[in-house]
Formats: C-alpha cells, sequence, structure tokens
C-alpha cells in the first residue's frame, strides 16, 4: 500500500484531507472532512490514515509506503507491538512493514480531552467518569465530544443522511451539556469491503484513525470500552473490541494517546450507574438501526430487559415505546436463550435474584439448567 501526499480543500464550511492511496492494486483516495471551525484541531500528518487502512493492507498482504515523515512512537509501537496482535486476531494475514522517510517526534499540540459519543450506555459512563462527576480533576476532564462517520452509519447516501442526522441529535446533547461536538466524516468505510472485516469486527482502529485525525488539539482520546476486564483476550477471529486497552495504546503518537475507559465496569454496573444520570432519561440512544431507539435490535432489547428487571424502565420512557416493549417481552426473554455472550450472562444473573423477573424466565432458567 502507497499513501501520498494530502490534499487539503476547504469549500462550503468544510475542511476535507485527500490521501492518494494505492492498495491491491487500485487507485483509491482516503478523504476525511471536518467542519471549517474545528480546522485549528487538525494534523493532516499520516498517523490518521495508517491506523485507519492498517488492516486492510494486512488482509492485502502489502507493505506500507508512506510519501512522508510518521510519528516515531507510532511507527515503533504499530510494527513491534499492534502488528504481531493483529496477526493473532486475524489469522492468514500476511506481515508488513513500514516505509517512511524520516521520522517525526511530535509532541502534544493542544491540551483538548475528548471522547467518542454516540448517546449510548458505555458513552454516558465515559460522560460521567470524566466531566459530570464532582470527583473529575480538572486535567483529566472532558473538553470536547466527538462522533465520527466510519462505517457505524451504514453506506453510500443512506449513511451519508443518517450520520447528519444522528450529528444534529447528538447536537443538542452536546449544547445541553456545553461541550462542543466534533463531527469527523470519512469515506474510510469503503476500504473495508471484505465482510470479514465489518464495522463490528473492526471499529477500534476505524474510530483510531478518526481520532488521530485531530491531534492538532486533541492530546487525549478517550474510547468507552464495550466490555470488562473479565472479558479482555486477544483470540483469532475475536471481536476487535475485546482487546481495545492493548489495541489503542499502541495506535497512538506523542501527540495524542488513546485509550479505553469503562473497562472496569460490567454491563450490569454501568446500566445500574446510567440510571442515575437524568439527562440519559431523555438523550439514551443504543440503537443499531436508526437515529431513534427501535425497541427490537439486540442492544435495544438487552438494554431495556435490565433497565426492567432492576426496575428502572419507567424512567426511559421518553425513549423507549414501553407499551411494545412489554407486548414483546416473552419473545425478548426467549430470544436470550439463543445467545451465549457476557451481556446475556449478567441479564440472567441478575434475572435470578430480581423481583421483576417473570416467573416463566426463571422456569425456563431452571429448565435448561442454567447457572447465571
Amino acid at each position: 500500500m502507497k499513501i501520498g501526499q494530502p490534499e487539503i480543500i476547504t469549500a462550503q464550511g468544510e475542511l476535507t484531507i485527500r490521501y492518494p492511496v494505492e492498495l491491491a492494486g487500485r487507485q483509491q483516495v482516503l478523504w476525511y472532512s471536518v467542519e471549517e471551525r474545528n480546522a485549528h484541531l487538525v494534523e493532516p500528518g499520516y498517523e490518521a490514515p495508517l491506523a485507519g487502512l492498517l488492516i486492510p493492507t494486512l488482509t492485502a498482504g502489502e507493505e506500507i509506503y508512506l510519501a512522508g515523515a510518521l510519528d516515531q512512537k507510532q511507527e515503533f509501537y504499530i510494527q513491534h507491538q499492534l502488528l504481531p496482535l493483529l496477526k493473532i486476531m486475524l489469522p492468514g494475514i500476511g506481515g508488513t512493514k513500514i516505509h517512511a522517510p524520516g521520522g517525526l517526534d511530535r509532541t502534544p499540540a493542544g491540551l483538548g480531552i475528548m471522547s467518542g459519543f454516540s448517546a449510548g450506555v458505555d458513552s454516558f459512563i465515559t460522560l460521567q467518569d470524566f466531566y459530570l462527576s464532582p470527583e473529575v480533576e480538572e486535567h483529566s476532564r472532558l473538553t470536547h465530544l466527538a462522533f465520527f462517520n466510519v462505517g457505524s452509519n451504514g453506506s453510500g447516501k443512506g449513511g451519508d443522511d443518517l450520520f447528519s442526522r444522528r450529528v444534529a441529535y447528538l447536537r443538542q446533547t452536546a449544547n445541553e451539556l456545553r461541550l462542543p461536538l466534533v463531527a469527523v466524516n470519512s469515506n474510510l468505510a469503503e476500504f473495508y469491503s471484505d465482510a470479514q472485516l465489518n464495522f463490528e469486527k473492526t471499529h477500534t482502529l476505524r474510530s483510531a484513525s478518526a481520532a488521530l485525525l485531530l491531534q492538532g488539539g486533541i492530546r487525549r482520546f478517550l474510547y468507552s470500552a464495550g466490555y470488562s476486564y473479565p472479558d479482555i483476550f486477544i483470540r483469532p477471529q475475536a471481536l476487535m473490541a475485546h482487546a481495545d486497552p492493548m489495541i489503542l495504546p499502541y495506535a497512538s503518537t506523542g501527540a495524542m494517546d488513546l485509550l479505553s475507559t469503562g473497562t472496569e465496569y460490567k454491563r450490569l454496573d454501568k446500566v445500574r450507574r446510567l440510571t442515575e444520570i437524568p439527562l440519559s432519561y431523555t438523550h439514551l440512544n443504543v440503537c443499531l438501526k436508526g437515529l431513534h431507539n427501535c425497541g427490537k435490535c439486540r442492544k435495544c432489547i438487552r438494554v431495556q430487559l435490565m433497565l426492567d428487571l432492576l426496575g428502572k424502565i419507567d424512567l426511559y420512557r421518553e425513549v423507549f415505546n414501553l407499551e411494545e416493549y412489554f407486548a414483546r417481552r416473552r419473545s425478548f426473554i426467549y430470544q436470550l436463550f439463543y445467545f451465549d455472550n457476557p451481556f446475556v450472562k449478567e441479564i440472567l444473573s441478575l434475572a435470578k435474584t430480581s423481583p421483576r423477573a417473570p416467573f416463566y424466565m426463571k422456569v425456563l432458567m431452571l429448565l435448561r439448567g442454567i447457572k447465571a
């Protein structure tokens, strides 16, 4: 893979950085764009595209050639730490080597501390720990929120439209918090056409790529963890999120630290703490499918069931259709028994002691010999 000199374009209130890319015999362009008012945060170096294109390059079995200098810290970490880790998680990928004309010794160019914000459970907990809590020390307090278009919104025009609508929706929450929301749009997802490299499996490095674009003003990026420490591991074919606390620091640079946060909490702990954040009652959004909670996708179902078993679901009447939830609850509970993951195990464990658990749920657990 070859990444050429970036082209910077300012037009219609947006700053766009375009990198010519040669990968797997194809000439393509990788681009990122931000609102022009956030241009002071942008560093158009090679660290962002390198992190974003690392997995597609490994899959193609190619070496990496950059047209300009690369941060020495990132180059060392990727070459000696991250690549061996990825080879375990993505068996069959080829080895690679980074070629860059010289190295840079980047230092923090700004004091910003940023976290991605989707209004989901994980991002609300990061918000609580690093902004809302009175115990947050000033040197650790969030200064910015971010939302990235790197695959979670779908593809094509529909994906772009959903991204724009989500940004507008999230900006309302950010305004209430008096925090700026920085949106980064990109076509990075086009380089992940392989079905084995879908967003759920590769979102860690995709998001790291968009974050690194902002190292011109952000010195620390906090990525909300999806799993707790007991569920952190490096295994073949595993979701990359299981290794976030290891992957993210190895994509960091001298100018920006990338860190996983919230790994100390189990999912149930997070949902309990969520119910103590009044802003979440009207702004929680966990849906996989659209702008608002559909109530039916696996993430909506999990959160509703946890809130129900905790006796807190009425607090979320504005963000979930509770009448529809209770009409479908039996079907939702039956679906749990077809999945084996840490989140389902926590729901079943909670059900054993919750007075809110339906009798048939406890009977099903006994009949199936489930020891949650």
